[in-house]
């Protein structure tokens, strides 16, 4: 559960115009992903940019999240919150 969810969203909001269609956490964490790796302006992602998207998602959270996700044609991966308060 993510606390601050107003904030990040607001932070989202304002550089690349998000719209968000729910007030779920998983959507949050989703625009904020694809919003890091975005910023890599890459064609393709590598594991490098994917280590340094979560990496930064983990500075802007507080609170605990789980997910799992895939890139098609690259990877299946899973993360959790630092401090490992969310199971996988």
């Amino acid at each position: 559960n993510l606390l601050d969810t107003n904030r990040l969203k607001d932070n989202l909001k304002i550089p690349t115009h998000t719209h968000f269609n729910t007030d779920s956490d998983s959507e949050i964490m989703l625009q904020m992903f694809a919003s890091q790796l975005l910023q890599t302006d890459k064609r393709r992602i590598d594991s490098e940019n994917l280590f340094a998207g979560l990496e930064n998602m983990y500075k802007m959270t507080v609170g605990g999240f789980a997910f799992c996700g895939v890139i098609a044609g690259y990877c299946i991966f899973e993360a959790r919150d630092p401090h490992g308060i969310q199971p996988l």
